[in-house]
């Protein structure tokens, strides 16, 4: 009868001396496992970036849409307002034209040829024309 022990100067057998299987058992199904992972990884990670370019896009889209809303339309006023020279006190026309908040203008008294500088804004769809002595 054959015996299961080993002969006497024989190391005995363990797990690490056996051979390793070509199945996907052992290391094979962690190297398996670790390739998976790493490509589920890598399509969580497209995922998140696609998300961010569509948040982006989104983000462009809703900027334009709030500029259009909240930044009303410049009208351009054209108008003759009189205006009263500092200087002489005469009173003539002008033509005033604006296409912004806040002008200030100089120009000459028709009557005295001073200069007078003009302040031009618009309050509440009203044109305010004001003169000053010039400098």
């Amino acid at each position: 009868m054959a015996s299961s022990k080993p002969a006497k100067g024989l190391p005995k057998k363990t797990e690490k001396d056996k051979p390793a299987s070509k199945g996907p058992s052992g290391q094979g199904k962690k190297s398996l496992a670790k390739g998976a992972s790493r490509l589920g990884a890598v399509q969580d990670v497209k995922k998140v970036l696609s998300e961010e370019d569509e948040d982006k896009q989104l983000d462009s889209r809703l900027e334009t849409v709030l500029t259009e809303v909240t930044q009303p339309e410049k009208t351009r006023v054209e108008q003759t307002a009189s205006v009263e020279c500092p200087y002489c006190g005469e009173v003539f026309e002008l033509h005033v034209a604006t296409d912004e908040e806040g002008q200030v203008l100089s120009e000459d008294c028709p009557v005295c040829s001073r200069v007078i500088s003009i302040h031009i804004q618009m309050e509440d769809d009203e044109l305010q024309v004001e003169a000053y002595r010039g400098a």
